[in-house]
């Protein structure tokens, strides 16, 4: 019986950690030109740091062979300079030459 409940314990435990939510793209139409917009979210990438990123997409059809990648670190304010991506086992490094601008454009 103890067997039985550790396992269903154990099962409960990987399928909440399993969860879907916020996967879906969110695809929308330009009222300004009529492109079509897709956007995915941030998601949790691999790692063994307190404050991980997160990492998101955008697409516009105006420029269809362009991706733009969203890196951003919730709950806490960093500096982003620097980003390696392993795409296909081929990794590319992208680096920025200005500071964040940690702005909201928001007045209070």
């Amino acid at each position: 019986m103890k067997k039985i409940l550790a396992a269903g314990l154990l099962s409960f435990g990987l399928v909440g950690c399993a969860t879907t939510s916020g996967l879906a793209p969110n695809v929308s139409t330009s009222g300004f030109d009529g492109s079509k917009r897709v956007s995915i979210d941030g998601h949790s990438v691999a790692c063994d740091q307190m404050a991980c990123p997160l990492i998101g997409a955008i697409w516009s059809s105006n420029n269809p062979n362009l991706v733009g990648l969203k890196i951003s670190v919730i709950n806490t304010i960093v500096s982003i300079n620097s980003v390696d991506l392993n795409i296909d086992g081929e990794i590319i490094k992208l680096r920025e030459n200005t500071l964040t601008d940690f702005s909201t454009g928001t007045l209070l």
